[in-house]
């Protein structure tokens, strides 16, 4: 019986290892932004380094992240050759105050804009430029009041 299980291990030992391969933790290394799709260098493992890895951000939002920030990637159909960058994190600037079901969108500088809990947008920053769009621009205030 103990045979029947090595076998078994040989034969299922390379999709083991591809399965292990396909999602990775990566340390950015470099970035170029010039391209439509990000194009990334990390580095995984001890001393694995991957060029012009496309990064995948969501559609309405960029970012241009510094070297040491955090990725996980994934292998495109278990090829290491073909990694994307599916998420990207730098915790040396991530806001730690956010209460239960707030969000923030936030850089390294500290300029904020928090999402808070009780339906309230907060904005830190050192200046506020408001760009009117179409010669007109406006912040809802509570209900009932404009400004224009």
């Amino acid at each position: 019986m103990e045979h029947i299980i090595r076998a078994f291990n040989k034969l299922i030992a390379p999709y083991a290892r591809a399965l292990r391969l396909m999602v990775g933790r990566a340390v950015v290394s470099l970035i170029d932004d010039s391209a439509p799709i990000q194009r990334v260098q990390v580095t995984i493992l001890a001393d694995e380094t991957h060029g012009s890895v496309e990064r995948i951000q969501n559609y309405g939002l960029t970012s241009r992240p510094f070297q040491g920030a955090q990725a996980v990637t994934l292998s495109v159909s278990g090829n290491r050759d073909h990694l994307v960058i599916v998420a990207l994190d730098d915790g040396r600037y991530r806001p730690r105050d956010l209460a239960e079901g707030e969000s923030a969108l936030y850089n390294h500088v500290g300029t904020r804009i928090i999402c808070r809990a009780d339906n309230t947008a907060e904005v830190q920053a050192v200046k506020l430029l408001l760009l009117p769009m179409a010669l007109m621009a406006s912040l809802s205030m509570p209900p009932g009041n404009l400004l224009q």
